[in-house]
């Protein structure tokens, strides 16, 4: 839900933009109102925001994602996710499973890694006892965030639950 409205407000901005680049001019009837198109604000300005995850540095991605969360599709799912690379998942009933967490950019792979992976994306790459397992970031703001992951391409959406500190 929150991709399909950044999505809008892309294309929308998108739009705008590129009329008034386009140099042509229209005549607007007396008394219209003028649309203008605002100036998008720079991330750190936008908290609370939905922002596409590609137009973030890695770093800015971790760093929005540290803190408790649970699953939009299952609450009984929970994640929390340290500064300290450390990514534990917990499903009601069942034992804590624990891996290391890491961003990267699509067109820099960990070396050594073999997946294709598209070059202006921004990727989650997961390391536990079942291997290595590949996410395609979405959308992130404060409150949450999307990915996609790799092996099926399947959504999956966390809210903040908690804020570290």
């Amino acid at each position: 839900m929150r991709l399909a409205t950044v999505l809008t407000v892309s294309l929308g901005l998108s739009l705008a933009l590129l009329a008034a680049c386009s140099g042509e001019q229209t005549a607007a009837e007396p008394g219209a109102a003028v649309e203008v198109a605002p100036t998008p604000a720079p991330a750190e300005e936008t908290a609370g925001v939905a922002t596409d995850a590609n137009t973030l540095t890695p770093e800015a991605i971790s760093a929005m994602m540290v803190g408790t969360f649970h699953s939009t599709e299952d609450e009984k799912s929970t994640i929390d996710i340290g500064v300290d690379g450390v990514w534990s998942e917990t499903y009601e009933g069942a034992e804590t499973s624990a891996s290391r967490w890491r961003i990267f950019p699509g067109d820099k792979p960990p070396e050594g890694v073999t997946e294709t992976f598209t070059p202006a994306s921004r990727y989650l790459e997961l390391t536990g006892a079942d291997g290595l397992s590949y996410y395609e970031m979405g959308v992130i703001d404060h409150d949450g965030f999307d990915m996609f992951y790799k092996a099926r391409g399947n959504l999956l959406s966390y809210a903040r639950v908690k804020t570290p500190g």
